[in-house]
């Protein structure tokens, strides 16, 4: 018996112009019907995909930030943040990766301390949720699900060997795009 059905946004459920298939109210309405709850499951923040979601928010699921934040109805239901000593080696080893740059994923949105890289991180990815410059991502007051690196170059290649040699204890690495390292 089928309990729950759940996808990736990019790629698989939004088509290549980043929108909500035509059949999706009739889907949902046919799943509901059924007793199948339906769940988006992304590596983004619930802030930057939400709104595309309006329509079905008390209806759907929302697996965010690769698993580590679960939202019902607009409402946080789970969420497991990093520690502050892994946050802090994550951050202090990536502000030192060449044309990279760390960026924490908080409940509240996102945060940089480069403000020339926001400019850059708008034109290339405009988000739907607050990007915050700060003086020091160590300082930041919030529930930080992951340290992405924003990397210039080509994460796979650049950021990722650099992190994968560390090999921090309760840390996956997984290089999402050229541009990403989650």
């Amino acid at each position: 018996m089928i309990k729950l059905i759940a996808t990736d946004m990019d790629g698989t459920l939004l088509n290549s112009n980043h929108e909500i298939p035509n059949n999706f109210k009739e889907t949902i309405s046919s799943l509901k019907e059924k007793d199948i709850m339906f769940a988006i499951s992304t590596g983004r923040n619930y802030l930057d995909i939400s709104y595309k979601f309006d329509d079905y928010k008390d209806e759907l699921l929302f697996i965010c930030e690769n698993g580590t934040g679960i939202y019902y109805k607009d409402e946080c239901v789970y969420s497991k943040f990093l520690e502050k000593d892994t946050i802090k080696k994550l951050v202090e080893l990536g502000r030192n990766v060449e044309n990279a740059y760390p960026m924490l994923c908080g409940t509240k949105g996102l945060y940089l301390e480069d403000e020339k890289v926001l400019e850059k991180l708008n034109e290339l990815f405009p988000m739907n949720l607050p990007v915050i410059n700060v003086d020091s991502l160590l300082d930041v007051d919030d529930g930080i699900f992951k340290v992405n690196m924003f990397d210039l170059t080509d994460a796979e290649t650049n950021s990722y060997p650099i992190f994968k040699n560390e090999n921090i204890e309760a840390v996956t690495l997984t290089p999402s795009g050229r541009y990403w390292l989650d």
